[in-house]
């Protein structure tokens, strides 16, 4: 679990410049193209990173296509689907699975979440580890940095556009089905070890600036696998996705018609990339910011 949290995580975070020109390609066959943006899922309140291409793009798009939704309707989805997880944990609850110390530690991490043990095992341990990291990355007790959801890329694009305007490649329960994988040990285990992270926000700056600043090959760098557990989390989170969404993003340029394509910043950087992916088909790809 820890494998999957920890590239999760460094897709999610930002540290603060004042404004960000995060990279931008378009990929072309003969008669049609589509222009592809990388995001990060959070950010502070006070960076600004609409730049006049994006903004262009989006103008000019048929659909908007996003990984998943998160505007309202995606939002209630995934409240039924985490509320029939925790019906789900709470008749096999694993707080007895714990050593003494284990739940000692768990209690003075979630006191910030205004959580007795009790309540917090009712969750899934991924789902409480996703709890966890967004207090950190809020800033919350640990002090980590002003990082938050509703200012990040798409919560902010797609609570903008019509519902006509936005499409998606995978549903809401698609993604949280990815995240709840592996099993009650594994995610026990992802749980603690994201427990002795000093904070996920503060090892994260060189990612986030490199995103700012438009370093695809910086953005590549720092998220090499490290470990063969990492490789294979990255082939689940990234690559196997990527390869999924393949024919409908040749759909888009077989339809001859202006899209705009929002993905998280790693699934364009690299080999196994979306972009890569493309140019392997026989697209032409150009960075155009």
């Amino acid at each position: 679990m820890k494998a999957i949290l920890a590239p999760l995580l460094a897709l999610l975070a930002l540290t603060a410049p004042v404004h960000a020109d995060p990279a931008m390609w378009e990929a072309r066959d003969a008669d049609s193209r589509i222009v592809l943006f990388g995001s990060v899922h959070v950010l502070p309140r006070a960076l600004e990173w609409r730049t006049p291409a994006l903004d262009a793009a989006l103008a000019k798009s048929e659909h908007v296509y996003f990984e998943t939704d998160v505007g309202p309707r995606g939002m209630l989805a995934l409240t039924v689907k985490m509320t029939f997880a925790m019906f789900q944990t709470a008749a096999a609850p694993w707080l007895d699975l714990l050593t003494a110390e284990q739940r000692e530690r768990l209690r003075v991490a979630i006191e910030p979440l205004g959580m007795t043990l009790e309540q917090a095992t009712v969750m899934p341990p991924w789902l409480l580890s996703m709890q966890l990291a967004g207090l950190q990355l809020s800033g919350g007790d640990s002090g980590a940095g002003d990082y938050q959801f509703d200012t990040g890329v798409e919560w902010n694009l797609q609570w903008d556009l019509d519902l006509d305007h936005k499409a998606f490649f995978e549903t809401p329960g698609e993604q949280f089905d990815l995240l709840a994988s592996g099993t009650l040990d594994e995610q026990i285990e992802g749980l603690f070890s994201l427990l002795d992270e000093v904070s996920n926000a503060a090892g994260l700056d060189e990612m986030i600036a490199a995103w700012a600043s438009g370093d695809v090959a910086g953005i590549e760098a720092l998220i090499a696998p490290k470990s063969e557990a990492e490789q294979a989390a990255i082939e689940v989170l990234l690559y196997q996705r990527n390869r999924n969404w393949m024919p409908a993003i040749e759909r888009l340029l077989a339809e001859n018609r202006e899209n705009l394509i929002v993905v998280g910043a790693a699934h364009l950087v690299g080999d196994g990339s979306v972009l890569d992916l493309l140019e392997q088909a026989g697209y032409t790809v150009t960075r155009i910011q």
